[in-house]
């Protein structure tokens, strides 16, 4: 009985270990994907050289919460509670100047750079697995 919890306590740490090395980098890989999307912070709060670009301009959050935000602001009328500003403010006000949207292009070319960065993903791992 002795061996067995032994050998029980000798999985668990290293159970523990190996989830602990595997599990930290992963989390640490997800926060630094969200903060360049423009969830955590603004595109212009984020330094210019590395993070800025190239990362947020190939980070897959920043495509999906620009579609998101157009496909429910575009073509919509609000009503303003800033003191001295006007009556109004459109939903394309709202994309450029708070949420600093890309207004570029629409959310279809959102969804476009979105299936696309699908299709080269999925492409690049299952091509290299064929073998």
């Amino acid at each position: 009985m002795l061996q067995f919890r032994g050998a029980l306590l000798s999985f668990i740490a290293s159970f523990l270990t190996f989830m602990a090395i595997g599990g930290f980098p992963s989390f640490v890989e997800d926060m630094k994907v969200c903060l360049v999307g423009g969830f955590f912070r603004l595109p212009n709060d984020l330094p210019k050289p590395l993070w800025k670009y190239p990362l947020h301009e190939i980070a897959f959050h920043k495509y999906a919460y620009q579609g998101m935000f157009k496909n429910e602001f575009e073509g919509e009328v609000y009503p303003n509670n800033k003191a001295g500003g006007p009556p109004i403010i459109t939903g394309e006000e709202i994309l450029r100047d708070l949420w600093q949207a890309e207004m570029g292009y629409s959310k279809w070319g959102d969804l476009a750079v979105l299936l696309g960065m699908i299709a080269f993903l999925s492409t690049y791992v299952f091509g290299h697995h064929q073998g």
